[in-house]
């Protein structure tokens, strides 16, 4: 059997991950303009030589830190929804829960945005984003019995409403309130 080597340098060591991690920490918070070497370093208690030894550049540091976060915000929360839901309409709540309750999961999710809004990169990692968690939802819908083109259609719908949500919670507004998307539920549940 061949042994698969990943290429993230993050995947490869703990300490590589936790500048990825503090590089996803700052970008919430501040903006990607904020995530430079020399403030992690200080954040880390690390020397900024030290960042050398696992990222050449920034650059590779922030495609690392948008390849950790397509990892746990997407393919993390499927995994999550997967395993705590049997039923399809049952996956649809529970990913609805999962997305909704991190405050600082939606304000990088704004933050990811607004970066993606001039970098071309990161715009590619953030529309291929998209395309999976959209096929999910569509999939799940379809799963439930609604038609796939009405699927498709639905699952745009829930998913705007969701970054529409990240977008008013990374602003410090509150998250929906559970009636919406309680109503939302209901119409995008129902077959056809």
């Amino acid at each position: 059997m061949v042994e698969t080597i990943d290429a993230r340098p993050w995947a490869k060591s703990p300490k590589a991950a936790d500048w990825v991690r503090q590089g996803l920490l700052v970008l919430a918070d501040a903006g990607i303009d904020a995530v430079r070497v020399e403030p992690l370093a200080t954040k880390l208690e690390r020397t900024k030589g030290s960042f050398y030894w696992y990222f050449s550049n920034r650059a590779e540091l922030h495609a690392s830190m948008l390849e950790m976060w397509r990892q746990q915000a997407t393919r993390g929360v499927i995994t999550r929804v997967e395993r705590r839901a049997e039923r399809p309409a049952d996956k649809l709540r529970c990913l609805v829960d999962v997305a909704m309750s991190d405050a600082r999961g939606a304000r990088l999710e704004a933050a990811l945005r607004a970066w993606a809004s001039h970098d071309v990169a990161a715009a590619e990692v953030v529309a291929q984003v998209d395309r999976e968690r959209l096929t999910y939802v569509r999939d799940i819908l379809t799963k439930i019995g609604v038609a796939p083109e009405t699927a498709d259609v639905r699952a745009r719908i829930i998913y705007l409403m969701l970054i529409g949500n990240f977008v008013a919670m990374s602003d410090g507004g509150p998250a929906a309130d559970p009636a919406h998307w309680r109503e939302l539920d209901r119409l995008v549940s129902e077959p056809g």
